[in-house]
């Protein structure tokens, strides 16, 4: 079978490491990377023994499929010519800037029939992957998403940017969206939110608590679930996975006792295996590409995360309107 031909469109930090992957991935033809800056894609290029297209048109028109790893504002703008082309496009989380760009972009999807895959990587954590099938009906979700401020990403706010991953991550554990969600987020280092605290309150009663921060001295990447018989923690950083099981009823008319406690709560080992998310987000786009199959994260599912992100986004605003009323009066 020959080879799929595929493309890299911005070829910055993220889209240099998905060019380094591809270059190196099995059934792949890496046949060139494009990028507006001449010396990195030139020098993407060399490293990668690739083509450096001088065009986006140029390289759209040369493959089967497009990374798009350009700025948030200008995904729909490279993503629509791919996918007018009926080029199989994934594109960066989050799928665009504004609900109406990613409405835009699943409808040029739908249109001409090409794949749109969101980069969503978190949904191809081995970690996440390993514990999918004893996510049952959670009641309590919590996320904590710290990271050290890198001086990128900030032409966007830390819920475009970080806590997206986790709000597509909850998605994908509900048929429903949120009935209710309050946030709160304040600006630091940048004009836009750097801290942001959301809450997610589902029509079946679960909640959701949301955390995330791009100024922390420390990394942390955790979702915890709390189901009615089981407990999951998830380290996404690590790779490492608790789950308990509660086993048997209680008797609580005895003293609860560690001892006792024990009894009822099982720790059960988890296997985690597999490539690292970046390496299997690829992977997935391709297998979606040589098969014609959907893809593991849709033009759809981007959309929906974006629609919970700006949700977010607003309840932090109608909290700042808030304030500003209090301080003001």
């Amino acid at each position: 079978m020959s080879k799929v031909k595929i493309g890299v469109v911005g070829v910055g930090y993220l889209g240099s490491r998905h060019a380094r992957i591809l270059s190196e991935m099995p059934g792949v033809e890496l046949l060139g990377v494009y990028d507006i800056d001449e010396g990195a894609r030139e020098g993407t290029a060399r490293k990668c023994h690739c083509r450096a297209f001088k065009s986006l048109g140029e390289l759209a028109g040369a493959v089967d499929g497009v990374v798009v790893a350009t700025p948030t504002r200008t995904h729909l703008e490279v993503a629509g010519q791919c996918l007018d082309l009926g080029r199989a496009v994934l594109v960066e989380k989050p799928i665009a800037d504004t609900l109406e760009a990613g409405r835009d972009m699943v409808r040029l999807a739908d249109a001409s029939g090409a794949l749109l895959q969101v980069g969503h990587s978190e949904r191809f954590n081995p970690a996440f992957v390993a514990v999918g099938k004893f996510i049952h009906e959670p009641r309590f979700i919590e996320t904590d998403r710290l990271t050290r401020s890198a001086g990128r990403g900030l032409d966007v706010d830390v819920i475009l940017d970080l806590m997206i991953h986790d709000i597509d991550l909850i998605a994908s554990c509900f048929t429903n969206d949120p009935s209710f969600i309050s946030a709160v987020g304040v600006p630091v280092l940048s004009d836009n939110v750097d801290i942001a605290n959301a809450r997610l309150e589902f029509p079946n009663g679960a909640v959701a608590n949301l955390v995330a921060s791009r100024i922390s001295i420390s990394k942390m990447r955790k979702i915890r679930f709390f189901q009615p018989d089981t407990y999951i923690s998830v380290n996404l950083l690590s790779h490492k996975v608790k789950m308990y099981h509660k086993q048997g009823k209680l008797d609580r008319k005895k003293p609860l006792t560690a001892l006792r406690i024990a009894r009822y709560i099982k720790r059960q080992p988890i296997r985690v295996a597999g490539p690292e998310p970046l390496q299997a987000e690829l992977q997935a786009f391709v297998h979606s590409l040589k098969g014609n199959r959907p893809a593991v994260v849709s033009g759809a599912d981007g959309l929906r995360a974006l629609t919970w992100a700006f949700a977010i986004k607003d309840s932090i605003d109608q909290h700042f309107r808030v304030l500003s009323d209090a301080s003001d009066g």
